[in-house]
């Protein structure tokens, strides 16, 4: 069809602009809004940037909501050029654009590399033959006898075609809480804001295996993991300390993130993890004893010894835990406070056997706990409650009661 008339150029013109400064809108406000953390230029830089400030951060996700959106506009900007669609369909060009922007904001973490059920393959395909149909029948079935109304009478079809594009993008955008959490922890991590991870409001939200798995790294990275660590709820295992398997990306950045913190990648590795963390942690003892000629725990090695032990506290394996603490740390000091407190335990529990650790701070301690413990013996939820309450962080409670 062409436009044969000034006016009705214009009017196609008008129309066009609209149609795409809606999708531009909508689409830069759902990027930078929602979806920052996923086409944030900063996702696809590697630590480039040593510490940057936070309006270099700000500036790379409005690039990458800006790149993003233009991407998303091409298929619209080809058919309107290569086809001339009837002033009340113009819209209809923008639909190619707004199933795009639908999978690009639909993306998962498990399926970022491939084609899998959360791409939705059946809605776009539905979409992408209701749209070819359209235009085809534009091309048949136009007509040239509304070119002389008003703009009005154009613009209301063309912004209710706009509308559906608007609801298809919508229904498929990923709005997961967690997902989003996650990426922007990691984004936090990456730049070395560790204290991010001490800041988050307890809740659903951080029941999420990586986003637990992120809450230790920044521990880990501050030193403070044995001090700390029961201090993060939702703890369930070993496997919390390692995050899920996710395909390499640099947009999930969370087991990269943690596995070269360790020095260490897991492989086929089910269920417990302190296998692989053990597996790590000797191989690396090899290295530095065929390099050095002794064992050097230097800050490379301390990251995977804590990440071990604390793996088998979180296992409860407290006879494997007062076996192989003495040959990472020297009992005659001090001990960080998860590993007192298990001491203390483990003790009590092998009352029997000769003490493998005084201390008379976190002794006093625990007999508090116990006395507690069995003041409340009689009602689970009263016992649990007021344990928690007045012991919280400790390892006592997550060994009781989690």
């Amino acid at each position: 069809m062409n436009y044969h008339f000034k006016s009705t150029q214009r009017n196609a013109s008008i129309i066009s602009f609209f149609s795409v400064l809606l999708f531009v809108i909508y689409s830069f406000v759902l990027f930078i809004c929602y979806q920052s953390d996923i086409v944030a230029l900063s996702h696809f830089i590697e630590s480039d940037f040593v510490s940057p400030s936070p309006e270099a951060i700000s500036e790379t996700a409005w690039a990458g909501a800006i790149l993003t959106t233009l991407l998303c506009l091409i298929p619209a900007l080809l058919l309107l050029r290569c086809i001339h669609f009837p002033l009340r369909l113009k819209a209809l060009a923008l639909f190619p654009s707004y199933i795009f922007l639908g999978l690009i904001t639909g993306i998962a973490p498990h399926s970022v590399d491939s084609f899998e059920s959360e791409i939705p393959i059946i809605s776009t395909t539905l979409f992408s033959i209701v749209t070819f149909v359209a235009i085809v029948l534009s091309q048949l079935y136009h007509e040239d006898r509304g070119e002389h109304f008003p703009i009005a009478n154009y613009l209301a079809p063309n912004i209710f075609i706009s509308c559906l594009g608007i609801l298809f993008a919508m229904s498929v955008t990923n709005g997961d809480r967690k997902l989003h959490l996650q990426l922007e922890l990691s984004k936090q991590m990456l730049f070395g804001n560790y204290e991010a991870g001490n800041k988050l409001l307890s809740g659903e939200t951080t029941s999420s295996n990586n986003i637990i798995a992120l809450q230790v790294f920044a521990l880990s990275k501050q030193g403070e993991m044995p001090e700390r660590m029961f201090q993060i709820e939702h703890l369930a295992g070993s496997t919390s300390l390692i995050p899920d398997s996710t395909p390499s990306s640099l947009i999930y950045q969370s087991p990269e993130l943690v596995y070269a913190h360790l020095g260490a990648v897991p492989i086929n590795y089910k269920g417990d993890a302190t296998l692989f963390l053990k597996k790590a942690l000797e191989i690396k003892r090899r290295r530095m004893k065929q390099e050095d000629g002794v064992y050097k725990y230097c800050h490379h090695v301390k990251p995977l010894i804590d990440y071990y032990l604390c793996a088998l506290l979180l296992e409860r394996n407290l006879s494997q835990f007062i076996q192989d603490l003495p040959q990472y740390y020297n009992l005659d000091q001090s001990l960080p406070r998860h590993y007192r407190e298990a001491m203390v335990l483990h003790d009590y529990l092998h009352h029997e056997t000769k003490r493998q650790y005084c201390d008379d701070v976190a002794d006093s301690l625990f007999c508090d706990f116990q006395t507690l413990y069995h003041k409340h013996a009689d009602n689970a939820s009263v016992q649990r409650k007021e344990c928690v309450n007045s012991f919280q962080g400790s390892y006592w409670n997550y060994y009781y009661f989690k």
